[in-house]
């Protein structure tokens, strides 16, 4: 039997699950559950500190994560630290991933977020139709006069992991404007697009890239 065909614990799955976006700060995994799911925006694996420990360790000796050092180059550009040690998902642990929670890949939404342009954001998808329903719902929207969207365009080549890539996807760029109101109205049109997204993707994650365009050291 493959590696990723081993049946997992409950709260491995819940771990492998909120790493599948990306490589995030370990000490994410470790944080109380309102934090966790601010954090993930997926629900908390209820572990203790010290179990949360053994999981993670369970699933590294399997080969399903693993731990890089990343560096950013722009120390000022975010929150983090200059480098920070962060989860991720191997490729075995992506299938896995997809087996335990019987991913669909089209019907999946990714939402980027620019850290440095918070007003910014990217959804991609391999499926144009879903991405030409949400451009249909944000223009329905109550709060369409702060959106500004593109036309959804053909993005080519798409790798929304480190561990999975297509040939073929398509992306929809929305950018909040609204002068002085946009500040107050932040948080209810994140609420809009995230809601959207949801209500359209079985599969729907965000993504706040902890280091754009660099790559982990080695």
């Amino acid at each position: 039997m493959n590696i990723s065909d081993k049946k997992l614990a409950a709260t491995d799955a819940l771990i492998l699950n909120s790493a599948s976006a990306g490589f995030f700060p370990i000490d994410c995994f470790f944080r109380s559950e309102k934090e966790y799911e601010l954090c993930f925006g997926e629900k908390w694996h209820g572990l203790s500190l010290p179990d949360c420990w053994l999981a993670i360790a369970d699933l590294l000796a399997l080969g399903l994560v693993e731990l890089v050092r990343y560096s950013k180059p722009n120390p000022s550009a975010t929150q983090f630290a200059r480098e920070a040690t962060c989860l991720g998902l191997t490729h075995e642990g992506g299938v896995s991933w997809e087996r335990e929670f019987d991913v669909k890949w089209h019907d999946f939404i990714e939402v980027e977020g620019d850290m440095d342009a918070e007003n910014g954001y990217s959804f991609k998808a391999t499926n144009r139709n879903i991405l030409n329903s949400m451009l249909q719902r944000i223009g329905d929207s109550g709060h369409a006069r702060l959106l500004q969207p593109s036309a959804v365009l053909s993005c080519g080549h798409w790798n929304p992991t480190n561990w999975k890539s297509f040939e073929e996807s398509y992306c929809l760029s929305v950018l909040v404007t609204g002068g002085s109101a946009l500040k107050d109205n932040i948080p209810f049109v994140e609420d809009t697009l995230f809601g959207i997204s949801r209500d359209l993707s079985k599969h729907f994650k965000t993504i706040w890239r902890l280091v754009p365009g660099s790559a982990p050291k080695q």
